[in-house]
């Protein structure tokens, strides 16, 4: 590895100062004081790409690059609340905002590289490779950052940047540099090693399948658990993935690579990872594992690492292209009520002739209640009407489906905007097979997609509503988004859960769906239930 060069693109340095500030750390901190918050990201920009031009010492450059980073990781947290927690496709101007942070990351990265190759080109030790080895740790950090934040948004990395990750590891590793302990790593991994293998595993634990959130909370968890991977010039029986280090790649499945391929191969061992995920698995089966600042990662996403870096993945079934649309309506809510025939909640749970008008008016000015169940706060015994009439003169004999639409026109016709509170789009497929549906989707689509979100769906209007989960998300375009829905059920009966805690209290009812069991699969009755403390037993 010593002898081949080090391929990382750094700008020339042709300018003798900057013109916002001197080059002293003083001189920074007063310029950043000045600045407006509403202006702090493009400032920040500017800024970094005329310093990376700069003509400074390498140990100045990075005490003004620690003075400017908190600030950079200020403006990406201002510039994550526009683009986090919607819908992939974004506008143009949301958009703007997601670019905007990847730049300040890649400016920063630049920032720190400078540092890193202009001392290691001089040489030296002690001090000076003490320097080396901080600056390109941070640095990788930077890239690491740029991962997580497109991955988040589910789209292909940009030019080099796998390539930049791999060569600063390559450049640590030439200069022997790349075991040694960084004093503050701030959210990284403690090494550089263990920083590079922080963004190479997020891109092993298939991020398209996980949530924006989840995905934060992964990345730091990598951090740690990064110490105990290791990297190998030859393949071992742990090693499911290898990167080639002189590529623009992100980690691929060892038996994907033919082995005549040219380049620098490192193989990833993950077993001992692996046998320490299966034990924090054990012990976080019902809370989740919880780390020190307080995050929690659910046992999902624990399982699902654990099956992505111990077996590969490849498809049971064959696709085939579609141009068909499919009618879906994501969300607990929406499955319920469709595959209760058009009944509310509080229909399912107490009958048809559940009073509803009172629903109505609450809902029309009153603002719904976040992350709770429009049940949460009600009270069946006085929000259903008793009559002083006779049972047969309160009856009226209908049809189910009558039934159904009857309730629902009431209570749309409540609302003071007409729209349904349970949507449904027409999408058309991209392709199709016996376990599922990839949707195409363009910005047009009005509706949000989520990962692990549950979808009901229905091929023709006269066909029962299906149950579906988004197993994945993938952004190939700006325009276009690419959902994968893995079937779980041909049908499902919709019921109420509560949670009953030790003391024997119990929680308001919770949707959930019945799925039936399917003998000709094995797979088993499921009760499918919102992301609460429900638990077997």
């Amino acid at each position: 590895m010593t002898s081949t060069p080090i391929k990382l693109k750094i700008p020339a340095q042709d300018l003798a100062a900057p013109t916002r500030f001197s080059a002293n750390v003083a001189d920074v901190s007063n310029w950043l004081q000045s600045l407006p918050d509403a202006s702090l990201a493009g400032e920040l920009s500017s800024a970094l790409a005329e310093l990376n031009s700069c003509a400074i010492s390498p140990q100045v450059r990075y005490d003004i690059l620690e003075v400017l980073r908190p600030q950079v990781e200020n403006a990406n947290a201002q510039l994550a609340r526009h683009y986090l927690n919607q819908s992939p496709l974004v506008s143009t101007d949301v958009l703007g905002h997601a670019e905007q942070a990847d730049q300040l990351c890649t400016l920063l990265g630049t920032a720190y590289t400078i540092v890193g190759v202009e001392v290691c080109t001089q040489g030296g030790a002690g001090k000076t490779a003490k320097l080396a080895c901080e600056a390109i740790h941070r640095a990788l950090m930077c890239c690491g950052r740029a991962v997580l934040q497109t991955m988040q948004l589910y789209r292909p990395l940009h030019m080099d940047g796998w390539m930049n990750l791999h060569q600063l590891y390559a450049l640590a590793q030439q200069q022997k540099i790349a075991e040694l302990p960084v004093p503050d790593p701030l959210d990284a991994g403690p090494t550089i090693t263990a920083a590079y293998l922080q963004a190479i595993l997020l891109g092993c634990c298939q991020p398209n399948r996980s949530r924006q959130s989840d995905l934060a909370v992964l990345y730091k968890a990598l951090g740690d658990w990064s110490q105990h991977v290791a990297l190998h010039p030859t393949p071992s029986d742990g090693s499911l993935f290898v990167v080639d280090i002189d590529s623009d790649q992100p980690p691929l499945y060892r038996h994907l690579v033919p082995e005549e391929t040219t380049g620098r191969r490192l193989y990833l061992d993950t077993a001992q990872l692996l046998l320490d995920l299966r034990e924090l698995h054990e012990r976080a089966l019902r809370t989740g594992a919880t780390f020190e600042s307080g995050s929690r990662l659910p046992v999902n996403i624990l399982e699902q690492v654990v099956a992505a870096l111990s077996t590969k993945r490849s498809r049971t079934f064959k696709r085939m292209l579609s141009r068909k649309t499919l009618a879906i309506s994501p969300g607990m809510k929406n499955c319920h009520y469709y595959v209760a025939s058009g009944l509310i909640f509080e229909q399912v749970l107490y009958g048809a002739i559940f009073e509803a008008s009172r629903l109505i008016k609450e809902e029309r000015f009153t603002p719904p209640l976040p992350n709770t169940d429009i049940w949460h706060e009600a009270n069946p015994h006085e929000d259903f009407i008793h009559s002083t009439m006779n049972q047969a003169q309160e009856w009226v004999q209908l049809d189910e489906a009558s039934r159904a639409r009857l309730f629902r026109d009431e209570i749309d016709d409540g609302l003071a905007d007409g729209v349904s509170h349970y949507p449904v789009y027409q999408v058309p497929l991209a392709d199709v097979s016996p376990g599922g549906y990839c949707l195409d989707l363009d910005p047009a689509f009005p509706g949000v997609l989520r990962t692990g979100e549950l979808v009901c769906l229905q091929e023709d209007n006269n066909s029962a509503w299906q149950i579906a989960v988004i197993r994945w998300l993938h952004m190939p375009s700006e325009s276009r988004l690419l959902a994968g829905l893995e079937l779980l059920s041909p049908r499902a009966r919709a019921f109420g859960a509560c949670i009953h805690d030790k003391s024997g209290k119990k929680t308001p009812p919770m949707r959930a769906l019945l799925l039936p069991e399917i003998k000709i699969i094995g797979q088993a009755a499921t009760l499918v239930t919102p992301r609460a403390g429900f638990r077997e037993g």
